[in-house]
């Protein structure tokens, strides 16, 4: 109870520094000055400079994000190095920080201003569901390679990051986008400030059409042997989705060194169903999200700074092709202190204790995903430790190290050591070294499904065994240098070592039926570099990137339930200020096939890729608004299918789409 009243009882010093990233133009600062203002926190849970982190990390800039003119994250990050996005049709993505992703995957983690935002029956987020405005976000960032040392499981081939912007530091904004299907959305934001408070309060509405409508839709079996009893001819594309969400903060500060900051977010959705292992009931989705959360930022003195919060999840699912409903409500407590002992040395140390109470109901014994139990009660609690020494002007180490007890895995630990050294006084060009390990838990869908699947051929029986943490340990080096004034170059490679990989294998079954269960199967090992190059001066930035990702399987008929990574993936950002009123922006990316076996399997491979996405923009009321007119994916009218695990059926979905855009900032 001391706890808990320690969040909504705000109290103590912390020194905050203005927010003069957010307030600069980005075109009028030069690289040097945008690297030292560039903070990031995903890489050791506390504010520093690019430059100073220890872990490769990509930041995604608001400036970027808005210039896109897109609408949802997922679009937004396949144009970064490390990324691997697919479209499994209009209302779902799936991510992965070299690769490992598919829509029940977690392997890659999410977090929203350092609080998860995972499934904890599924795992991956539901990305279009949350209740998030892209132009409420001040940056994204993505960390490439395992972080559970920082952040506990399920970082393992990575972390994304979310921050949204302070309310301290927003307006009024109203912003429409409408594109040629009949897409729409709609952002309402007031934002103020006044003595010692600050509030935002957003809401909209959004409407995305199905693929029927948008002029594609058409099906394609991933097994053609099934054509008899799948009959996918008849079968309409459901992707579409209406969502009303909302998201309010509010931040009071108590003096000059300390703040509470408390809000609640909250998003109804309806969208289709789609087939699961042969049933489609063609019944709509119904989807509830609520966030809470509540932080106390404090310090001691101008060496001594920490955080001490509480944040709640809770959903309501209705998902008749899964199973007719489960809810969640996850609770988080987490405390967290900085110190200096020495000005060279710092210290970061806290802990977490996370309760997660799960329901699950069914309609029917026959294609619904059953659970060992109807109601769950899981626990998570870690303890984490960060040493970070300067020890000279040019060579600095860092050591991470957590500890973790899930109820349903047992204890496990993450670690991660490492190490910058400046090649120069001027810290221009910097090496950086390290090894990590990390692990993911099997979350309850590994451990507790059954499923009885298209006439009783594929089902998926409980687990035989008790199923164990996946394990992955990495070597990294990486460079940061600024070539020249307007140049820069970062190149990170890596090699991981992965093991217990949790995968599903054929137990019994006669002819065509088969009857399977989950199990640790084996290992993996993967490697790969990811290059940028960026310019930069005051009317145009591009930046140009590569990735080269290969992941090999212990044995090559392994099933790790997940894509691997593309192999080859470049692409290109151009933001180029025509003049003083007009912008144009271009991204560019290109990846080769993305496989879902270590063989390759088409058409259950996501197939080669290239998209170019054009905005123009004008400024307009005086410089209080802006109006876009873009398309996306220029190159291809649709996008071909992609099957997902236990999916037997996808459709396309459309491809080229022209789009415009309003925003009014008052």
């Amino acid at each position: 109870m001391l706890l808990v009243g320690l969040v909504f009882c705000p109290f103590g010093p912390r020194f905050f520094q203005a927010d003069s990233f957010a307030e600069k133009n980005l075109f009028d600062m030069s690289l040097e000055e945008l690297m030292n203002v560039s903070l990031v926190v995903s890489s050791s849970r506390t504010e520093q400079k690019l430059t100073e982190s220890h872990l490769p990390v990509s930041i995604i800039t608001a400036e970027e994000i808005r210039a896109s003119g897109l609408t949802n994250i997922p679009e937004i990050l396949q144009f970064y190095t490390g990324l691997d996005v697919a479209r499994l049709d209009r209302t779902r993505s799936i991510v992965g920080v070299h690769g490992m992703h598919s829509e029940y995957a977690d392997r890659t983690l999410v977090l929203l201003d350092g609080k998860s935002i995972m499934n904890p029956v599924f795992g991956a987020p539901n990305w279009l569901n949350l209740p998030i405005f892209l132009e409420d976000i001040e940056q994204i960032e993505i960390v490439r390679g395992p972080a559970g040392a920082a952040w506990g499981a399920n970082a393992f081939t990575g972390l994304i990051n979310i921050i949204t912007k302070k309310p301290d530091k927003l307006g009024g904004l109203l912003s429409t986008t409408i594109n040629e299907y009949g897409d729409n959305f709609t952002h309402l934001r007031l934002a103020d400030s006044k003595e010692k408070w600050a509030w935002k309060i957003s809401t909209g509405f959004e409407k995305i059409e199905d693929s029927d409508s948008a002029g594609a839709g058409e099906y394609q079996l991933g097994y053609p042997a099934m054509a008899p009893l799948i009959p996918v001819q008849t079968y309409p594309a459901r992707d579409f989705l209406r969502t009303w969400k909302t998201d309010s903060i509010f931040s009071h500060d108590i003096n000059s060194s300390s703040k509470w900051t408390f809000g609640a977010a909250y998003s109804s959705n309806q969208t289709g169903d789609r087939e699961m292992c042969g049933r489609f009931p063609q019944n709509d989705v119904h989807i509830e999200m609520l966030r809470l959360f509540s932080r106390t930022e404090f310090g001691v003195d101008e060496e001594v700074s920490g955080h001490l919060q509480w944040y709640g999840n809770y959903a309501a699912y209705q998902t008749p092709f899964i199973l007719e409903r489960y809810d969640y409500f996850e609770n988080d407590l987490e405390g967290q202190i900085t110190f200096h002992p020495s000005e060279n040395h710092k210290i970061t140390m806290g802990a977490n204790v996370r309760w997660t109470q799960i329901r699950n109901r069914n309609k029917t014994l026959f294609g619904e995903i059953l659970f060992d139990q109807r109601r769950y009660e899981e626990y998570w609690t870690g303890f984490f430790l960060m040493d970070q020494v300067k020890l000279t002007d040019r060579l600095t180490l860092e050591a991470q190290g957590r500890i973790d007890r899930y109820s349903e895995s047992g204890t496990d630990g993450s670690l991660r050591l490492s190490s910058l050294y400046a090649l120069d006084e001027a810290r221009s060009h910097i090496l950086r070294a390290g090894i990590a390990r990390a692990f993911r838990a099997p979350s309850i869908m590994l451990r507790e499904t059954a499923l009885t699947g298209l006439m009783g051929l594929v089902n998926i029986l409980p687990t035989p065994e008790r199923l164990k943490n996946e394990s992955v340990s990495s070597i990294e080096a990486g460079y940061s240098g600024q070539l020249t004034e307007r140049l820069l170059l970062r190149a990170d490679v890596y090699y991981q070592r992965m093991e217990k990989l949790i995968g599903s294998e054929i137990v019994s079954g006669f002819g065509p039926v088969q009857n399977s269960a989950f199990f640790n199967i084996n290992g993996a090992d993967a490697w790969g570099t990811d290059c940028e190059l960026t310019f930069r001066d005051r009317s145009f930035t591009a930046a140009a990137f590569y990735s080269f990702n290969h992941l090999r399987t212990d044995f090559s008929n392994q099933n790790i339930r997940a894509f691997f990574p593309s192999e080859h993936k470049t692409g290109l950002r151009v933001r180029w200020k025509l003049d003083e009123k007009w912008a144009m922006n271009f991204n560019y990316v290109y990846n080769n096939l993305i496989p879902i076996t270590p063989t390759g399997s088409p058409p259950d491979d996501i197939e080669v890729k290239n998209r170019l996405d054009i905005t123009l923009t004008r400024q307009i009321a005086q410089d209080r608004g802006e109006w876009m007119l873009g398309v996306t994916d220029l190159f291809n009218q649709t996008v071909p299918p992609v099957h997902d695990i236990s999916y037997f059926a996808a459709h396309e979905t459309p491809g080229r789409t022209f789009f415009t855009r309003l925003q009014i900032y008052f």
